[in-house]
């Protein structure tokens, strides 16, 4: 009898350990069941950061805040930050070559440079479903995503300046 029960024990002890193996098998397709699974609709449910990352389509690993998060990575750093309340955010990145240099002698880079490098920017922003309007003759930008999140952004004077509005 007590060989029956150990016996019985180790088959129960072998199913448990099979059953909570995450052994996926690839079809001929080369996708494994877990990913065709998925992909069928089955009821797997997605973390809140997945379905963000999803959301977002571009990599946002540059990022220290929330704020940051809906924007793609911007091709300056340094920026100095503060959040003004629970919905509002602004970036400020000052000594830049925003502008026709008084003494192009001054300058490393052709005038207003780092100004084309902004636009560049703000130009990509519509292929991850950005609304990007020209305000301020060529010195503002409004820009909107998807989730009607606002972003003013602001050149000049050798500075950027970024406020990030938050939808509620």
């Amino acid at each position: 009898m007590k060989k029956i029960i150990v016996l019985m024990l180790s088959l129960l002890l072998v199913l448990s350990m099979t059953a909570c193996g995450n052994d996926a098998t690839t079809d001929e397709s080369g996708k494994n069941d877990e990913q065709t699974e998925n992909a069928a609709g089955n009821d797997a449910e997605t973390s809140d950061d997945e379905k963000e990352e999803d959301e977002s389509s571009f990599d946002t690993s540059w990022t220290s805040n929330d704020f940051e998060k809906l924007l793609p990575e911007l091709p300056f750093t340094g920026w100095t930050t503060s959040q003004e309340s629970d919905t509002t955010y602004k970036m400020e990145l000052q000594g830049l070559n925003t502008s026709a240099a008084t003494n192009p002698s001054d300058s490393t880079e052709p005038d207003g440079a780092d100004k084309d490098k902004l636009i560049s920017y703000l130009n990509s922003l519509s292929d991850y479903g950005f609304t990007v309007e020209e305000t301020g003759e060529g010195y503002q930008w409004n820009v909107t995503d998807a989730n009607g999140n606002q972003m003013e952004f602001m050149c000049g004077d050798g500075l950027i300046r970024i406020e990030i509005q938050k939808a509620q």
